[in-house]
């Protein structure tokens, strides 16, 4: 009988693919920005007393769980927009409709819409997935994932324990007309890395029309690690193009800036999500260039990875240069130092 029911949960396992454990930090305060960065948008979230509180819990009214006593009770976003001095003016400050706070959100380059997506601890889950605000914070829109993919597409997204793992990189397109999802799928037995798979397109003028879905088009890398770094001043000028996760694929890879240290992301082909590692400008750590300027340049691996794939090197001041290398048993961006 044991045999039986461990082969039954074996079988469920490769019927719906790897659910993942997940952990979530404590929501905290998060600031997005519009590609040009005139617009700011920070989120502030309902408090809550631990994470174990809120799932402890679960059976009080969902907007009440591991609330903290005396603390903001409502999720709040506020936009706002940059002044010549370089100081931001309130343009808005409305509650969110989340229960906690949004796990991402977007705003447009002319500051006149803003997207979030899903819930903290619960993505996936209700008519939170996506929803859409126009002009002084009003909530225009709206959606579930069941308003804009079928049952059967559903059950092919990505999951953990806690929630469906469905977006990727999300974007107002360039006409400032349209608001694209990226919606992903799980990866193959190999590396169970998610990877794009559809497109969902909604006219913000039309917001109750819902969305066109269709396959996933091409991504531009410079706009992926933008948007999904939004805290980050990634450069364009600093992209390296090279086969860094020897699939025989070309990857990109920039730098970028943010409160006194230097970052690496990489998009690597078949992966929905830049990789990003964080460097301290700082001569006494282990995990820093010595000073500014830092550059970065490709290198060849050592030893020599399979098709001629490449590393990248970090140098920045006197000492020794910093090595990174995708970690193919992890599937991961790493790096080393002599």
């Amino acid at each position: 009988m044991r045999g039986r029911l461990l082969l039954g949960c074996a079988m469920l396992v490769l019927a719906f693919g790897a659910v993942r454990a997940d952990k979530w930090m404590p929501p905290g305060e998060a600031r997005y920005f519009s590609p040009d960065r005139r617009f700011r948008l920070t989120v502030l979230p309902r408090v809550l007393s631990s994470t174990e509180a809120y799932w402890s819990e679960h059976q009080a009214d969902p907007r009440k769980r591991g609330q903290a006593p005396g603390e903001r009770d409502t999720c709040i976003g506020q936009l706002e927009r940059l002044l010549p001095d370089g100081t931001y003016t309130v343009v808005w400050r409305q509650d969110l409709v989340n229960d906690v706070a949004p796990v991402s959100a977007l705003v447009s380059g002319d500051g006149r819409y803003v997207a979030t997506f899903d819930d903290w601890h619960r993505m996936g889950s209700g008519k939170t997935a996506v929803v859409l605000y126009g002009e002084g914070g009003e909530p225009l829109a709206s959606y579930a994932l069941a308003d804009f993919l079928t049952r059967k597409q559903i059950e092919k997204l990505p999951r953990s324990i806690s929630s469906v793992r469905w977006g990727g990189n999300h974007h107002f397109d360039a006409t400032g007309q349209y608001l694209v999802l990226e919606v992903l799928e799980r990866g193959g037995r190999e590396t169970w890395q998610p990877r794009p798979w559809l497109n969902a397109t909604l006219a913000l003028r039309s917001p109750r029309e819902g969305f066109r879905v269709g396959p996933a088009q091409p991504r531009d890398a410079f706009h992926v690690i933008s948007q999904a770094r939004p805290q980050i001043v990634w450069e364009e000028k600093t992209r390296i193009r090279a086969d860094m996760n020897c699939d025989r694929e070309t990857d990109d890879a920039f730098l970028g800036r943010a409160d006194g240290s230097v970052y690496v992301g990489v998009i690597a082909s078949g992966v929905a999500m830049p990789e990003v590692l964080p460097f301290a400008v700082d001569a006494g750590k282990q995990a820093a260039i010595c000073a500014e300027p830092a550059v970065l340049t490709a290198e060849p691996l050592d030893p020599p990875g399979p098709g001629g794939c490449a590393g990248l090197r970090l140098e920045g001041g006197d000492c020794d240069s910093i090595h990174l290398f995708w970690d193919r048993q992890s599937n991961r961006l790493s790096w080393s130092r002599n």
